[in-house]
């Protein structure tokens, strides 16, 4: 009987494996400090990063950013927002960037007192049911009083430079009205315990989905079965909708795209028994 539960949690154990995933969006060639920054009473952080760099869908159970060099340790207070859906970046209030956005971790953050190019990672309190779509992650510091000064908090983060419109911070006490908009883009690791790639059915064998050719140049061909009253989505890298297109029933047909923009889209088609997404490269 022993070895039988035995088998039966091994099993299970090799099966949660095989359905995680983490991925890493970003390349290191700049640092900055504006994430979890104790020094200052109060800090706010908001990235942004898009569907085609995520390439994926599941549940995301933790968060991990590349620490570059902890010059001090930095414990203190922290909340993390996710959003799905999000638009690009720009000068606002923290309260309007973090509207509609969910609370995924509310606890003290406690920093190793040393480190150098190490991932830092937390585990979500309230795992994130990703679909698709850019997400933003907010990060949200409170030290509280005048800050812990030059007692700790100095760390800085691996990030990408040349990010335009993708990152937000704010500080202070009280804390800025507007944030300041930012090129400089944390490295982020988003680690998924069930998973889906991008191309993949996620409800039903029944229903099929297909778009060619692909990469495409003036018109794009879909073919759809199995399903009825499903819409065709085309969206930007942006999260913007660039096409749309309801169907009653079953069909084979063509989407004219020559005013599009050549660059990498989103194709997605949603109906009650089919949730799927494409990458689409126009010429």
């Amino acid at each position: 009987m022993k070895k039988i539960l035995s088998s039966i949690l091994t099993l299970l154990l090799l099966s949660i494996s095989l359905y995680s995933q983490t991925i890493t969006i970003g390349t290191p060639n700049q640092t900055s400090y504006t994430l979890f920054n104790m020094q200052d009473p109060y800090t706010r952080n908001a990235a942004f990063y898009t569907a085609s760099e995520i390439g994926t869908s599941g549940t995301i159970t933790s968060i991990g950013w590349n620490i570059n060099k902890i010059w001090s340790n930095g414990d203190g207070p922290v909340k993390i927002y996710l959003k799905d859906n999000a638009g690009i970046l720009s000068s606002d209030t923290w309260a309007n960037i973090k509207n509609g956005a969910t609370l995924v971790y509310n606890n003290t953050v406690t920093f190793p007192t040393s480190a150098n190019n190490t991932w830092f990672t937390i585990n979500l309190t309230t795992p994130f049911n990703y679909t698709s779509g850019n997400l933003l992650v907010l990060v949200e510091s409170n030290y509280g009083g005048s800050g812990n000064g030059g007692l700790g908090g100095d760390i800085d983060f691996n990030c990408t430079a040349g990010m335009s419109g993708k990152v937000e911070f704010w500080w202070g006490n009280p804390i800025q009205t507007t944030g300041t908009v930012s090129d400089i883009r944390p490295i982020l690791q988003l680690t998924f315990n069930t998973v889906t790639d991008i191309g993949t059915l996620a409800t039903t064998d029944n229903a099929v989905f297909s778009i060619y050719p692909n990469p495409a140049t003036q018109m794009l061909n879909y073919s759809l079965t199995g399903t009825e009253n499903a819409e065709i989505v085309i969206c930007n890298l942006e999260g913007m909708e660039v096409f749309s297109e309801r169907l009653s029933d079953s069909a084979n047909g063509t989407i004219d795209i020559s005013s599009l923009p050549k660059g990498c889209y989103i194709v997605k088609m949603k109906s009650a028994l089919l949730n799927r997404q494409e990458k689409l490269i126009i010429q």
